[in-house]
């Protein structure tokens, strides 16, 4: 298979490399061919740009683990033509193996989808159905399916919950916890996200942290510091979650975490695919989700994703999407 048009991670700290006509591997045992609709970009991807995730001497492969595709081949699980969200939490199937090293020049793991073709493994994706929003879908590859378990998994309907960060995933976890009944005060150091944490349900905005009382507070920052100014001035918190960061690589200050407190780290807020997804839609369909598309604040084509990626950088984004035609 070649892919037409692909965003290639070729060196570190530099702009991804937007080629046409990439050389792509021949179909593994366990992989899907897919077209993808479309992609988010996550800030694990920057992360991965940085050299901060992932094994940088891999490089040059392609990214992405966020998305909604269209199936192109009947496979054991799957019907040619199923839309599918593109995930990058393992769910049943079978767990391909990573591409080897002569398949071509263009490397890349079990799950990519900054590339207008994928072959993806069969475990990374899950069948929606045809009429299921293409950008709801593609929420549902990380960002917003990991705000849903976390709240529903860890949060009491009617706790106040402190929200940092007002990133994709933080405007994520805002509309989680609003979907849950939740009062929400969200958090960030750019004034102007207070629009964009409103319109996902936000009832209180600050560019500091406030010294009120909270249930939970939720990260989604990885930043030490703002972290610990969370727990010495928010009152009355039982628990403090880290979305995407382990505690290990943060400088947590444990005396915070006192009797009936809990600090803890969660990849994903536990959410399970083949379980959850289908419920998603079920919501979806009952109007639960109403008002999801403003988490998504940009939709590009794959020739301005380095612009997204500034987007994201500068603060001026919530979540940014990547169409496809």
């Amino acid at each position: 298979m070649v892919v037409l048009k692909a965003a290639v991670l070729r060196e570190l700290h530099e702009p991804l490399s937007v080629e046409e006509d990439v050389p792509f591997p021949q179909s593994s045992y366990g992989s899907v061919p897919v077209k993808v609709i479309c992609a988010g970009i996550c800030g694990a991807q920057l992360q991965e740009i940085d050299g901060l995730k992932g094994d940088p001497s891999l490089a040059p492969h392609l990214l992405g683990h966020e998305g909604c595709g269209m199936v192109l081949e009947e496979t054991g699980k799957f019907n040619k033509g199923d839309k599918v969200v593109i995930h990058w939490r393992k769910g049943t199937g079978i767990d391909a193996p990573r591409p080897t090293l002569d398949w071509g020049p263009i490397k890349h793991g079990p799950v990519s989808c900054f590339a207008e073709f994928s072959e993806i493994s069969e475990n990374r994706l899950t069948k929606v159905p045809p009429y299921f929003p293409d950008d709801l879908s593609c929420l549902l590859g990380c960002c917003l399916s990991t705000a849903l378990a976390t709240v529903e998994n860890n949060v009491r309907k009617g706790e106040r919950v402190l929200v940092l960060g007002c990133g994709g995933v933080g405007l994520s976890v805002i509309f989680a916890a609003n979907v849950n009944f939740n009062y929400v005060h969200s958090v960030d150091k750019f004034m102007h996200k207070s629009m964009l944490a409103g319109a996902v349900g936000a009832k209180g905005f600050s560019v500091d942290i406030p010294r009120d009382n909270f249930d939970v507070i939720i990260d989604t920052t990885g930043n030490s510091d703002v972290i610990n100014i969370a727990m010495e001035h928010a009152r009355g918190w039982r628990k403090l979650i880290l979305i995407g960061q382990g505690k290990g690589k943060l400088s947590v200050n444990g005396l915070f975490a006192g009797e009936g407190r809990t600090i803890m780290a969660t990849q994903g807020g536990g959410f399970q695919p083949d379980r959850d997804i289908p419920r998603y839609v079920n919501m979806w369909r009952n109007r639960a989700l109403n008002g999801y598309e403003h988490i998504i604040t940009h939709k590009i084509k794959i020739e301005q994703i380095n612009d997204g990626i500034a987007l994201m950088r500068e603060g001026k984004a919530g979540r940014v999407l990547i169409q496809f035609d």
